[in-house]
């Protein structure tokens, strides 16, 4: 109860003196002085978990979420303003709950950033994971693309019960549910990622880790090999994304087996 307190007051103080979102502070106060209190709270949530991750369009999915349950006339406890971090996810069911200390929500729609899945999930296993996307965007906090897929299917599979609700026009998250062995679902606008597609990045993924490589440096030195390609445009946007993208240079050469076997991939239905 106390840590509920101290969130709350924590929270208030923050907007009204200093004029700054007190969110995070809160969370972080309530988690000093009650290290379980997310376990706790998140544990008197009534029907189900949903959290949001993905590069782009968390916010905006997890409020329209929220807004489309509420509109159904539950409760549900959310972290509306985006502060996805583990303190930020302790704030939103801190500041959810009543003055008791307990929590009321029949549901709760949390926003997670991809990264900070492995502090959150120890302290909780969501129902659901809606996955927007995975692109290259966040790559000077993460550095390669294949870390933050490594951080998220871990996170899916410490929590085997979890279903996956993943964009089906995004390949990489498709292939990412897929591999993760969790059940999942697909949503989209447009034509859907097929087994048959996400089969054919696992087939490449494999022969990437037979040449040492991660598959988008195999990607890279797929087009540096090609006569054809004067240059390559990688996009960097930090020296450590740079250093990972140059790692393609290790290995440019191809040989005959590797190419007719990646002409097969792209070839071959595998439906």
């Amino acid at each position: 109860m106390f840590a509920v307190w101290a969130a709350k007051i924590t929270e208030k103080v923050s907007v009204r003196i200093f004029h700054r979102q007190g969110v995070t502070w809160a969370g972080k106060i309530a988690l000093k002085i009650c290290p379980t209190i997310l376990t706790e709270l998140a544990s008197q949530v009534k029907k189900e978990i949903f959290i949001v991750c993905g590069t782009n369009g968390k916010t905006t999915t997890n409020n329209m979420l929220c807004a489309a349950i509420e509109a159904e006339g539950y409760r549900v406890v959310c972290n509306h303003t985006g502060s996805n971090m583990l303190n930020g996810v302790a704030a939103a069911f801190a500041l959810g709950a009543g003055i008791s200390g307990n929590l009321k929500a029949d549901y709760a729609c949390i926003e997670i950033d991809e990264a900070s899945t492995r502090r959150v999930f120890p302290h909780f296993k969501p129902d659901h994971m809606v996955l927007t996307n995975l692109f290259r965007d966040q790559l000077d906090r993460y550095g390669e693309i294949d870390i933050t897929m490594k951080i998220l299917k871990d996170a899916m599979q410490s929590a085997p019960g979890m279903k996956v609700i993943v964009n089906g026009d995004d390949a990489l998250s498709a292939y990412l549910a897929m591999d993760s062995g969790n059940d999942y679902v697909t949503y989209g606008i447009s034509e859907q990622v097929t087994d048959d597609k996400i089969n054919k990045i696992r087939l490449l993924n494999d022969l990437a880790t037979e040449r040492g490589q991660t598959l988008a440096e195999m990607a890279l030195a797929w087009l540096l090999k090609d006569d054809r390609v004067t240059s390559v445009l990688i996009g960097a946007s930090s020296v450590e994304q740079l250093l990972d993208n140059l790692k393609a240079l290790r290995n440019t050469n191809f040989t005959a087996d590797e190419q007719e076997r990646i002409e097969s991939i792209l070839r071959v239905n595998l439906g």
